[in-house]
């Protein structure tokens, strides 16, 4: 799966899980127990931003 071979190559879990959190709160799935059927990079109806905040403390 693709989010696998991202996270193999450096990618935050993390990244990888918020995608997946923000494309399932949008379509009103919610988190379910089948979250490992869909790749958040290969979804085509959502556009998937985020923004790194870096604390200046």
């Amino acid at each position: 799966m693709k989010e696998k071979r991202r996270i193999a190559n450096g990618t935050a879990f993390s990244e990888v899980w918020t995608r997946k959190v923000a494309i399932l709160k949008c379509t009103g799935e919610g988190i379910q127990e089948k979250m490992n059927e869909f790749s958040s990079y290969q979804t085509t109806n959502f556009t998937v931003t985020y923004i790194i905040y870096e604390s200046l403390y």
